[in-house]
């Protein structure tokens, strides 16, 4: 198979996830912004928004079980956490402590 062959298949999947939204299909009420501008701002925009809050809850929550215990599954594992420093986010990670 050559890679224009291959380019050409790609294309022929990938292509086709651009003209679609990524959670299916145009709610009704936001039509009208996909006919006249194109595009659904107002529909990425409050799934960003959705993004945003619930990677700050996620945050949230890392924070305040850094240090503690849980068990996934037969092994016991402890929260662990690193300070970023500014901009940077801190970094999780599960440490194991029992198999």
């Amino acid at each position: 198979m050559s890679a224009e062959e291959l380019f050409e298949i790609g294309r022929q999947t990938i292509d086709p996830l651009f003209h679609e939204p990524p959670f299916g299909p145009v709610p009704e009420y936001l039509r009208a912004h996909l006919h006249v501008h194109g595009c659904v701002a107002e529909y990425e925009d409050r799934l960003e928004a959705i993004d945003k809050w619930k990677a700050h809850e996620l945050d949230l929550w890392l924070k305040q079980t850094a240090g503690q215990r849980c068990r996934a599954g037969r092994k016991m594992y402890i929260i662990r956490v690193a300070k970023g420093i500014y901009p940077a986010p801190d970094k999780y990670w599960l440490e194991m402590i029992e198999d």
